[in-house]
């Protein structure tokens, strides 16, 4: 049996003297990591959306965020990446990165409503800015396409904008009351299709 360590005075102190050098070397290097992105900002010979990923890591809220995500820590990632927004570095092209991650964190905890708010408020940014670095043409197609997918989403458990949706559908085709089934079917089907978006995510 190997006898119990007996920690005197000066071991103490020279693991506390080993600690806080640890500790010194570690925002040392934390420093040096956030000069060499703050020059990586300014470097011009690189692309805007590169430039763009290495502001997002400077950010402390989506470090830890990231750090939850990848540890399915799903609740505290979703509330550090909502801090991530309002920092102070944060632009609409890093917003629209930190929605991507979220929308993840949303589908994973199977939070339909979640995630269908998360979708307008990216696609929001879209309509509303530039955002040609990431590919994006500013539109507010996607937008008017979270909307379409938030209605069908609450249709699922609630009749009014179930028959509402129908009704719309019924409308724009010039349905009869006689194609009303079928429209009811459509609709039905719409619904399936946007909750197996996220039975795909369960894992």
């Amino acid at each position: 049996m190997i006898p119990p360590v007996t920690l005197t005075p000066d071991t103490m102190a020279q693991l506390e003297e080993k600690a806080g050098k640890i500790r010194a070397h570690r925002r040392k290097m934390a420093e040096a990591s956030e000069k060499w992105l703050r020059e990586k900002l300014e470097d011009e010979s690189l692309t805007e959306k590169t430039r763009e990923v290495y502001r997002l890591r400077l950010l402390p809220d989506m470090k830890e965020g990231l750090a939850l995500l990848e540890s399915k820590e799903y609740q505290g990632a979703l509330r550090a990446f909502e801090k991530a927004l309002d920092d102070p570095d944060v632009t609409p092209v890093s917003k629209h990165l930190i929605y991507d991650y979220m929308l993840q964190a949303a589908a994973k905890l199977q939070n339909k409503m979640l995630f269908a708010n998360l979708f307008k408020q990216q696609a929001m940014l879209q309509r509303d800015n530039d955002l040609g670095v990431l590919g994006l043409d500013k539109s507010g197609d996607a937008y008017a396409y979270a909307e379409y997918m938030n209605d069908h989403l609450v249709a699922a458990n609630d009749e009014a904008t179930f028959n509402k949706i129908v009704e719309r559908d019924m409308k724009n085709i010039g349905a009869t009351s006689a194609d009303r089934e079928a429209c009811v079917a459509d609709v039905k089907q719409r619904i399936r299709e946007f909750e197996g978006y996220f039975d795909d995510r369960k894992n």
